[in-house]
């Protein structure tokens, strides 16, 4: 590999008549190509276990103090919005891969470089790291590090890197899931979430959905990971929820705009894991507009308000003890909601095989559930 370019970039030959591979791509015998931070190189095939990724230890990323530099290697970015993004990146001494979320903390990363700030995105990152910092789960994402160490001209946190995607994106993949793995998702999620419940003071989360909960690998039973508590709550004697936040198809009936504005409790965690499990055993959103009559004028708010929903045939194939738990779940006041012990208890989650499974792969070296 040899830095022949006059913009300071790699190139790479190919003297192997075995072949080389770039990104997947073969390289012609004694071809000259230039490669980029973050490219994968392998030798004899694609697939090969003799391979290395390129990190270009010039590469540094703007707005970030020197001491975050020297410390942490961004490869790709994961997902990105207006104010920020999620990096893929490696820690320098032992090259462990992580995930990192920035915000834009000051309007200027230098004089030629100005981004839009997020009043909201920064509050929502300090509420998460002030709320991870409190937290230790193995259904939770871990937080590692955060921009509290350094000053910065972004703000960051770096967490735990789950390369299974987002829960979403597995429902995408697979439209429904059986009983048996729905069950093993949602006493994870339920584990993760009633913990948070029990603390003192108690942490809301406030925005469960599906894209907000991370897998740890591909595997069918792989292990759950809460993430993104940037709109979490904590409430004691002295605070009370009743912001309207959080996704719309997921939302309470006691959060919606429609509904007169009132506090609201942990239940609205529950109702939003109740519309996971809903998805997960049917394949569709119950109040989704797309899947009600054409001629239904109500919107998205007036069906969750009025708990309105429908089972299509696909209900056929789910238990009598799923759908009870689904529907308790979907108590419109709060108050008649099932607690998350009460749902782990529940006729439909006892089932021994799933929680002898979740105990082995998650809880193994920590306390297994209890019922």
């Amino acid at each position: 590999m040899e830095k022949l370019r006059e913009d300071g970039k790699f190139t790479i030959v190919n003297n192997s008549p075995i072949g080389t591979f770039v990104n997947g791509e073969q390289l012609n015998y004694f071809r000259t190509l230039p490669i980029d931070h973050g490219d994968v190189v392998a030798l004899c095939s694609a697939e090969s276990a003799a391979s290395f990724t390129f990190y270009d230890n010039y590469h540094s990323y703007l707005g970030y103090h020197r001491d975050f530099n020297n410390r942490y290697l961004i490869l790709s970015i994961i997902a990105s919005g207006m104010y920020g993004e999620v990096c893929r990146a490696i820690v320098k001494r032992n090259n462990s891969v992580v995930a990192i979320k920035t915000v834009h903390a000051t309007t200027c990363g230098s004089p030629h470089a100005c981004v839009m700030v997020n009043p909201r995105g920064v509050d929502a990152l300090r509420n998460e790291i002030s709320v991870l910092s409190q937290l230790e789960h193995p259904c939770i994402v871990k937080m590692l590090d955060s921009a509290g160490n350094w000053p910065s001209k972004r703000m960051f946190i770096v967490m735990e890197f789950h390369g299974g995607g987002y829960l979403q994106q597995r429902m995408f993949d697979f439209a429904l899931f059986s009983e048996p793995n729905a069950k093993y998702w949602l006493v994870q999620m339920v584990s993760a979430i009633r913990y948070c419940h029990s603390r003192s003071p108690p942490i809301v989360h406030r925005n469960l959905n599906p894209a907000n909960v991370l897998l740890a690998s591909a595997d069918e039973f792989a292990t759950v990971k809460i993430t993104d508590l940037g709109l979490s709550k904590l409430v004691n004697d002295d605070t009370v929820c009743k912001t309207y936040c959080g996704t719309p198809l997921y939302l309470a009936p006691e959060v919606v705009p429609s509904v007169l504005r009132r506090p609201y409790t942990e239940a609205v965690d529950v109702w939003s894991i109740r519309v996971m499990l809903f998805l997960m055993l049917s394949g569709y959103n119950p109040f989704d507009q797309s899947n009600h009559s054409a001629s239904d004028s109500l919107s998205t708010s007036d069906y969750i308000a009025r708990g309105n929903f429908w089972l299509n045939n696909k209900w056929n194939s789910v238990s009598l003890d799923g759908k009870t738990l689904v529907k308790q779940m979907l108590q419109i006041d709060q108050k008649d909601r099932p607690k998350l012990k009460d749902i782990l208890s529940s006729i439909w989650m006892t089932d021994s095989h799933v929680i002898t499974k979740v105990n082995k792969i998650v809880f193994a070296a920590t306390d297994t559930i209890h019922h």
